[in-house]
């Protein structure tokens, strides 16, 4: 492995990782068989997630800085191209929601990318207990999706960790 990034897991129990440094999305089955899933992804994936339907989602934090899908086939499709660079993801209510490191936001992919916390490219830590649109978030890191589907994100540079809604 070739410094590690996100780690998800399937309902069969695979586990599904990202590897910055060797710029690819691998799966491990629970039996220990190691499979790469997609090479050549020089945009240094970090988060990862699957749906049920076993398409993976990675996000490309650098250079290329691209939300991207990984079929079941095999086949890499690049959903869209945000500069703010896509780091962590995470899936609610059938939707892509994910984290852009530079541009400071939480998103939302359907068809297309849609702010739902996060003044665009203000990186700073205010706005606590009010609207989440309005809020600043400075380098979120990590995402998840809490059972209520609230979205939990930490900030890597304002040292906080925020719940939206």
């Amino acid at each position: 492995m070739n410094r590690p990034g996100g780690i998800t897991f399937d309902s069969a129990g695979n586990a599904y990782f990202s590897e910055y440094n060797g710029q690819r999305v691998r799966k491990v089955t629970p039996g220990g068989i190691v499979t790469t899933l997609a090479t050549g992804l020089n945009g240094g994936p970090w988060g990862v997630v699957v749906d049920a339907a076993g398409n993976v989602y990675t996000g490309e934090f650098n250079s290329s800085r691209r939300l991207l899908k990984i079929a079941p086939t095999g086949t890499v499709s690049t959903l869209l191209v945000d500069s703010g660079g896509p780091i962590s993801l995470g899936l609610r209510n059938g939707k892509v929601v994910y984290a852009t490191y530079y541009g400071c936001q939480v998103k939302e992919y359907d068809v297309d990318a849609v702010p739902i916390a996060g003044l665009t490219n203000t990186c700073s830590s205010t706005g606590d207990g009010g609207a989440a649109i309005n809020a600043t978030l400075h380098n979120p890191s990590g995402l998840a999706i809490a059972p209520d589907g609230a979205i939990v994100v930490t900030t890597l540079s304002g040292h906080r960790v925020r719940r939206i809604g």
